[in-house]
């Protein structure tokens, strides 16, 4: 077959679009996990502080699964065994979150909406599932700020959605090669 000049409106340019692999994708989740569960433990702490509550009640409560009402009077033990139960579920709860909705959602705020169901999501499987079976003491405890409870989860749903976001707009914009 000859080769035959042709004119310059008769070619085109395709451009593909990077796949990232999941590891990419899981790692970003497990990361906005994590910096999300940070948020939330420090929103949840300053207002159990501010209420008289106490700072650290919050990781101490998280750590009731292991100590029951003990846990409250366990000391710094409870504390760190707590702050990082919080973290890795919160890790976990962003990995599922990036399986979940992958690199699809764009930046006209679907990412934020499919945060708050997700937030919502957690808040339900919390309340009314897991923690009355795996930690009662913690369960009792947050049946008496509900609404601060619920408002947690909201956020956690916001800062996971608005990190990972951010950490795909990154990725996607990075050069494949340098």
């Amino acid at each position: 077959m000859a080769y035959r000049e042709q004119p310059l409106e008769m070619h085109h340019i395709e451009i593909a679009v990077a796949t990232l692999p999941a590891p990419t994708v899981v790692g970003s989740g497990v990361a906005a996990g994590i910096i999300a569960g940070i948020v939330m433990a420090v929103w949840a702490m300053t207002t159990s502080a501010i209420t008289g509550a106490g700072f650290w009640i919050v990781p101490q409560l998280i750590a009731g699964m292991f100590y029951g009402p003990l846990t409250l009077v366990r000391g710094a033990t409870t504390v760190v065994i707590g702050t990082l139960i919080h973290v890795v579920v919160s890790a976990g709860f962003g990995a599922l979150f990036a399986l979940m909705v992958g690199w699809r959602a764009g930046a006209d705020g679907r990412m934020l909406a499919w945060g708050l169901a997700y937030g919502l999501a957690i808040w339900l499987v919390m309340s009314f599932g897991v923690l009355p079976l795996v930690n009662p003491t913690m369960s009792a405890r947050v049946a008496l700020t509900p609404v601060n409870w619920f408002f947690e989860h909201l956020l956690f749903g916001v800062v996971l959605a608005f990190f990972f976001e951010q950490m795909r707009a990154t990725r996607l914009r990075r050069p494949a090669f340098p």
